[in-house]
């Protein structure tokens, strides 16, 4: 009998299920050891600090998402056009994504997108605080809910805040409030997902140079950069702030931190 068996087993045919077993199991350990697809996916990509974000990750070797009302300048990003002031808009375009995403990505979720509303506590904008609070806190919010499901271990949430997210000044009262939300948002959200295997950081930019602040500024523009240029020493750039993001969402350790990155304020 063992002289059969050993015949079988030493016969061509059996060598050759040998050899496609050995196949098959190397596959399924490969499949098995293949990171996951890195994928960037930014609110407010198609200009300012989200571009610059884009850029970075796509730098980076991560395929990007821009989701914004124009398409992202990176030709190599997918953009998903969207009106991020309207809900029903912000629920299609997290679909979108997903779907995008696939079963499971590194994923770093950026949360770029703003307004710059300048009203006071006397005279509040009404609808420019509700724009700034469905951005700032309602779009983050429906967005992480929707892309969660989708992030493998590693990935990260990135909420991007401002100098004004911890402090105050006069004139920019929807502005302070809806950034000081945001910080209630990222924590809420780092305890909601803590030890999940997906991290949570703010990072809070001073004075950037963005088409947003220029265009906020028009017309006072010395005045406002002899400001800045008191206040902080110069304006931070774009590329500096996603250099800033693209660190930070690989370092876990940051969990529910606050980052600032405005060259030192003098405070006042």
């Amino acid at each position: 009998i063992g002289r059969r068996l050993a015949v079988r087993l030493t016969s061509p045919l059996s060598m050759a299920a040998e050899r496609l077993v050995r196949v098959v199991v190397s596959h399924v350990e490969a499949a098995a050891n293949v990171a996951p697809r890195r994928i960037c996916v930014v609110t407010g990509g198609s200009s300012g600090i989200g571009a610059a974000v884009c850029v970075e990750f796509a730098a980076k070797g991560y395929e990007v998402v821009c989701v914004a009302r124009r398409p992202c300048p990176l030709a190599a990003a997918k953009s998903v056009l969207a009106d991020l002031s309207s809900t029903d808009t912000v629920q299609a375009s997290a679909q979108d994504v997903a779907q995008f995403l696939g079963e499971h990505a590194q994923v770093c979720l950026v949360h770029c997108a703003s307004s710059y509303p300048s009203d006071a506590a006397q005279t509040p904008d009404v609808l420019g605080l509700h724009l700034a609070l469905q951005l700032n806190v309602v779009v983050p919010s429906v967005l992480t809910a929707r892309v969660l499901r989708h992030m493998a271990a590693g990935s990260s949430v990135i909420f991007v805040g401002s100098t004004l997210s911890e402090k105050a000044v006069a004139g920019k009262f929807s502005y302070c409030v809806a950034k000081h939300a945001m910080v209630g948002l990222m924590r809420a959200t780092t305890q909601d997902l803590l030890r999940s295997g997906v991290h949570t950081v703010l990072v809070c930019p001073g004075i950037t140079d963005t088409p947003m602040v220029r265009e906020a500024i028009r017309g006072q523009e010395t005045a406002f950069e002899g400001f800045a240029s008191d206040l902080q020493g110069r304006m931070v750039t774009s590329q500096e702030v996603a250099s800033i993001i693209a660190d930070v969402a690989r370092q876990p350790i940051l969990n529910g931190t606050i980052l600032h990155c405005n060259n030192g304020q003098r405070e006042r």
